[in-house]
Formats: structure tokens, sequence, C-alpha cells
């Protein structure tokens, strides 16, 4: 469930460490780090929808958190490798 946005976390990861300027570099970083933790929770939410063998609305809403931060990031990306 949640390997698509591992995949897309690993991908923003290595953009963010490609871009030259220090300062939107550690920004980014910050962006990443708070996504980095909204997914910890969602792997842990993730082993309670296996025990009950179920997805759960918290489950739910933290995915879609996830992605939407996900979705801000790569455009925070994008603008930062445009702007060189």
């Amino acid at each position: 469930m949640l390997t698509d946005l591992t995949n897309r976390i690993t991908r923003a990861e290595n953009q963010i460490f490609t871009i030259k300027n220090k300062q939107i570099r550690r920004d980014l970083a910050k962006m990443l780090a708070t996504i980095d933790a909204a997914y910890t929770e969602a792997d842990k939410e993730l082993v309670v929808c296996r025990r009950i063998q179920r997805t759960t609305i918290r489950f739910t809403e933290l995915h879609k958190r996830i992605a939407d931060l996900l979705d801000n990031l790569e455009q925070h990306i994008t603008l930062a490798l445009l702007l060189g």
C-alpha cells in the first residue's frame, strides 16, 4: 500500500540532493522530514490495519495527507530545479 509513496519519496530525496543552492536544499529537506514523519505514522497504522484485517479511516487519511505533501514537495522541487 505504501510502495508507491516510498518510490516517490526516494525519487524526491534524490532530486533534492542534486540542487546546488544550500538554502533551497535545506528548506526542501525540512519538507521531506515532515513527509517522513507522516510516513512513519502511516506505517504504524498499517500494522494496525493488518492486525484487524481491514483498512482504517486513519490510514486512509494519512495516505492522502502524504500524497498531498508529496505533490506539494514535487512542485517545489521542480521550481527549485528551474531556478538553478
